[in-house]
């Protein structure tokens, strides 16, 4: 946490709660460790920040499906080639030409040893080149066949060419330059501030843009009520009565993922007995859950797939509530008297945290098992996912889709195909590479849909619910319409 103590960001707060009527200020859980450089930070609450300043070729729409952004069309020549035909007329923040040649250039960056360590590869792989056809039209080849290429797309942020190769990564990151409706006028590690992209293609109506981390949502809470903060993103779903009193909105929003208790099965524990994890699942009463915590807005988790995600299959059913199945489960598997376990969760209001994370240890502890929760800053548990520095046994997570809203993109992230495997079954990641592979839709549905069914049953994870994600909306803001995880920003308005 880049902040000492929650008295250090109320501080803050206290400090800013004199705003300028043209400035949204917004408080985030997290800013990316990167900074500026898109690729390099794709998790859910950076999301929220990057529609602000880049655009990508496509935009996921509220069905799931790709639609166009940067690129006005598409269309597959082959198995392996797609071409993409870009709107004519846009151009960075800079003047560079938002054109054919920015599109390859990019693509050429994340190829880099530098690139390939960035959390977007997992929207690049696949990707073996890309050409220029004319001006307006680019190329772009994979392998195997990617016959939702498009809809990976969305992941991938155009740059300018030119001014990348002037200031390199880390001036990039610095100072970044996009197409999008804000520029960007520092960044540092807990604030961004913004000014309206003259520019843009998608000019805002909103002078300036204000993003700063705090981690605690306590202090996002206390932003809000003061006055200090006008959109406070990821509250805790307690919070929307007092929220909610004090004039402002409580929005709930999708966050295209399943909200999921992920365990670590590479380790030496109970969890690694299949009969033990699908016993956690019928153990947990997840629809008091969301009808008493999250206000009934979510709904039970059936699957590793979100509503709306290519793959889904909606004849599946959640767990049943079952503390007698439970108990019959773990004795079967050699823990009659149940066991102990440490679960990290997030503090910041992302995932089973707080009074969630209290709730299902309850209910695990009346079938014997014991879950101690360690909380942690929700960058702790990005940064494990990526170097596999997991200090327990299980960890909040998420089985996310965005930006791709496919299942593949989830269930590859919790295979042995990931870089630092928490959980891994060669099976299914053989299967994994097949479905990626298969051009035929049908074909690749009943795959994923396969796959989705047989993971469903292994219990990787305590599936929870379909992730609900709440912000609290200041009065004076007009027109917040997020779609998953990105906001709107160019049709945002401040009252007068």
């Amino acid at each position: 946490m880049k902040y000492a103590s929650l008295a250090s960001a109320l501080l803050f707060l206290s400090a800013v709660s004199a705003r300028a009527d043209d400035t949204l200020k917004i408080a985030n859980l997290a800013l990316p460790e990167a900074r500026g450089i898109p690729h390099a930070a794709i998790g859910t609450p950076y999301f929220m920040i990057w529609p602000a300043v880049f655009d990508g070729l496509t935009v996921i729409g509220a069905d799931g499906e790709a639609t166009p952004a940067l690129a006005e069309s598409w269309q597959p020549v082959n198995p392996t080639t797609w071409h993409f035909k870009l709107k004519p007329g846009i151009s960075f923040s800079n003047g560079e030409p938002v054109d054919a040649t920015a599109v390859v250039e990019t693509l050429k960056t994340l190829a880099t040893p530098e690139g390939l360590r960035w959390s977007v590869n997992n929207a690049y792989r696949g990707i073996t080149g890309s050409r220029v056809i004319d001006p307006l039209t680019v190329e772009i080849t994979t392998d195997p066949p990617d016959r939702l290429l498009p809809r990976r797309l969305a992941a991938i942020r155009i740059l300018p060419p030119k001014y990348w190769a002037q200031v390199g990564s880390a001036g990039f990151g610095k100072q970044p330059i996009g197409s999008g409706p804000y520029v960007v006028n520092s960044w540092d590690a807990t604030r961004i501030r913004m000014t309206a992209n003259a520019k843009s293609w998608r000019p805002p109506k909103i002078a300036k843009l204000d993003v700063r981390e705090l981690p605690e949502a306590t202090a996002r809470l206390q932003g809000l009520l003061s006055g200090a903060i006008d959109l406070a993103l990821y509250m805790n779903p307690e919070d929307r009565k007092e929220v909610e009193e004090a004039g402002s909105a409580f929005v709930s929003r999708s966050g295209g993922s399943v909200e999921v208790l992920s365990f670590v099965t590479v380790k030496d524990s109970p969890l690694k007995d299949k009969r033990v994890r699908q016993a956690l699942n019928y153990a947990v009463d997840k629809q008091g859950i969301v009808d008493a915590l999250l206000g009934g807005a979510a709904a039970v988790a059936s699957q590793p797939a979100p509503k709306g995600s290519f793959g889904r299959d909606e004849s599946l059913k959640p767990y049943p509530y079952d503390p007698v199945q439970a108990k019959k489960l773990l004795a079967e598997a050699g823990y009659p008297n149940g066991f102990t376990f440490i679960a990290e969760a997030s503090s910041g209001g992302r995932g089973p945290t707080g009074s969630i994370a209290q709730k299902i240890a309850q209910d695990l502890a009346a079938v014997g098992v014991k879950m101690q929760i360690r909380s942690v800053p929700q960058s702790k548990i990005f940064r494990a996912a990526y170097d596999g520095s997991f200090e327990g046994q299980a960890f909040s997570m998420m089985y996310g889709s965005i930006p791709y809203m496919d299942a593949l993109a989830s269930l590859r992230l919790h295979s042995c195909l990931w870089q630092t495997p928490w959980n891994c079954t060669p099976a299914y990641a053989e299967r994994i590479t097949k479905a990626y592979a298969a051009f035929d839709l049908a074909e690749r549905e009943k795959l994923t849909k396969d796959l989705v069914r047989d993971i469903r049953d292994d219990a990787p994870a305590l599936w929870l619910y379909d992730d609900v994600t709440f912000d609290g909306v200041a009065g004076r803001v007009k027109n917040y319409r997020p779609v998953f995880s990105t906001i709107n920003y160019e049709e945002l308005e401040l009252a007068k």
